[in-house]
């Protein structure tokens, strides 16, 4: 498997974005080629057009489950190896209870992270999302609505979503994103071009802990994740499971897996700080977010 391009800010996926997209329109030609034989009568392989098809269907399969691949868009999947960082990330928050819980934990761990959030979540939890900025965590677009089937929504429309989002954030924190995470980490063509043109990076990660689910083993969870506490890494967990008042598994073992980065020698930081891509003129505005919060 190809390693992904090092830079001296992270790694991306950009070996199987160049060699992904060859594939994919070989195989489209191919497929092409064969439904056209097939009409016009030429003698073609009984399994051929069968196998090419297949393999089509779950070459696009694998294209827009993994943006870690980077098939369709070059995604960042760690930051610099050779650094004593690594990052935290959660997703599908803010929520008023358990994001909170998050807050304080990484706060007694003095740790920080970077939460990707839904904006309709953050304009029904405008509160939380300031507090999440006032302890000097990272806030990055992870959508406005969420939704199943975003992949194959009009291009338009995902830009307008990710627009949303984005004005949300920024006006709630006083920064404005710079990466995006796809809702379910499904990314397609549509998805990849709306995030390029509202001005965002697209983020996977090294390791997904799969915690957005409510009976996951939080014990094998964290076994699974502190072999993942590397330097550079990007790991993905959940501060929210909708609306349910059910946590997180992450809740469970975070606390845990915050040491263990600890007692290897890491520091949790956010994306930025482990990039090193902080500057003056990006760093979250306090006073704005006072500002914002008395207009509540």
């Amino acid at each position: 498997m190809p390693l992904p391009q090092h830079s001296s800010q992270g790694k991306y996926s950009s070996h199987f974005h160049s060699l992904g997209k060859i594939l994919l329109i070989l195989l489209s030609v191919k497929s092409i080629f064969l439904l056209i034989g097939i009409v016009l009568n030429f003698q073609v392989p009984f399994l051929l057009p069968t196998i090419v098809v297949m393999l089509l269907i779950f070459f696009v399969t694998l294209a827009v489950s993994m943006p870690a691949l980077g098939i369709f868009e070059r995604s960042l999947v760690s930051g610099s190896t050779h650094t004593n960082r690594m990052s935290i990330t959660f997703d599908d928050g803010p929520h008023p209870l358990h994001t909170l819980r998050i807050l304080e934990i990484l706060k007694r761990h003095d740790a920080k992270a970077t939460f990707f959030v839904i904006g309709s979540r953050a304009e029904k939890y405008p509160e939380v999302v300031m507090e999440i900025a006032r302890q000097g965590h990272q806030l990055e677009n992870h959508s406005y609505a969420h939704e199943h089937m975003g992949a194959f929504r009009f291009p338009h429309t995902v830009i307008n979503d990710l627009e949303k989002t984005q004005k949300i954030i920024q006006e709630l924190s006083g920064r404005t994103p710079r990466w995006f995470r796809p809702p379910f980490g499904v990314i397609s063509p549509r998805i990849a071009s709306a995030a390029r043109r509202a001005g965002l990076k697209v983020c996977a990660w090294t390791y997904r802990a799969g915690d957005g689910v409510s009976w996951r083993c939080p014990k094998k969870m964290f076994q699974r994740a502190k072999g993942e506490v590397t330097s550079g890494a990007i790991l993905m967990l959940h501060d929210s499971l909708g609306d349910s008042p059910v946590p997180p598994v992450s809740l469970e073992f975070l606390a845990d897996l915050l040491q263990e980065i600890r007692e290897k020698g890491l520091s949790a930081v956010t994306l930025d700080d482990l990039l090193e891509e902080n500057s003056p003129s990006e760093a979250f505005d306090l006073d704005k977010i006072k500002i914002q919060k008395i207009s509540c």
